[in-house]
């Protein structure tokens, strides 16, 4: 598993924000800030992780959202956003210790204040599991 002190280095080599797919969807993003396309950025991310290292993740869809839990970390590239020790969706989530994926990437704000939404709930909703494994 990747140490806190070398994740930027970890997404660098290994999500780089140059790929025309994160482009292509940042810049679709940037015109159509509530389109529903966090599974597209879901199954990017979960791709990304298991072709670096992770022998599995999961897809989780909950509350009309989907993020990857790789079984420490819960990654929501759709907001930008990586929470540390955290399985979505859970309680508390907006308590717990998180960083932007990309600090290049200007078109997203971090964890936006309407992004909330998918986040603030009183008791756990039903969630859906999806394995992803590195073959």
């Amino acid at each position: 598993m990747i140490q806190s002190d070398r994740l930027d280095k970890f997404l660098e080599d290994h999500i780089p924000v140059s790929k025309p797919k994160i482009q292509s969807l940042v810049k679709y993003h940037s015109h159509n800030p509530s389109s529903p396309w966090c599974n597209e950025f879901a199954a990017m991310g979960a791709e990304a992780l298991t072709s670096s290292g992770r022998d599995e993740v999961y897809l989780i869809y909950a509350n009309e959202h989907v993020v990857v839990y790789d079984l420490i970390d819960t990654w929501d590239f759709r907001f930008n956003v990586v929470f540390r020790n955290y399985r979505y969706p859970m309680l508390n989530a907006l308590g717990t210790n998180k960083s932007k994926i990309w600090e290049e990437v200007k078109e997203f704000q971090f964890f936006e204040a309407w992004s909330t939404k998918y986040y603030e709930f009183t008791e756990v909703p039903l969630a859906t599991y999806k394995l992803v494994r590195n073959l």
